[in-house]
Parts: structure tokens; C-alpha cells; sequence
């Protein structure tokens, strides 16, 4: 038994999925929006 029903379950990861494509879900971990000078300047990731 789950809280939510497995439909609504794949709707909601399809609707974080799809505003995560379009860059509206924002990475709580970092401030701002945009990527530091440091991330914009690695030539491979680390």
C-alpha cells in the first residue's frame, strides 16, 4: 500500500522530469541560478 496512488506517482515524476528539462527546478544546494565561475571554467567534471 502506498500514500499515493502509482498514477498520480508518475505524474508527478513526469511533471518534475519535464520542468527539470526545462531548467525551472533550480539545485536547492547551490546559490542562485546559475552555475559558479569555477563550474563554468572545468574542462571535464571532478
Amino acid at each position: 500500500m502506498t500514500v499515493f496512488g502509482d498514477d498520480l506517482t508518475e505524474k508527478f515524476n513526469a511533471l518534475l522530469t519535464f520542468l527539470t528539462a526545462m531548467g525551472i527546478v533550480v539545485d536547492p544546494t547551490t546559490q542562485g541560478i546559475s552555475d559558479s565561475e569555477q563550474a563554468m571554467n572545468y574542462d571535464s567534471p571532478r
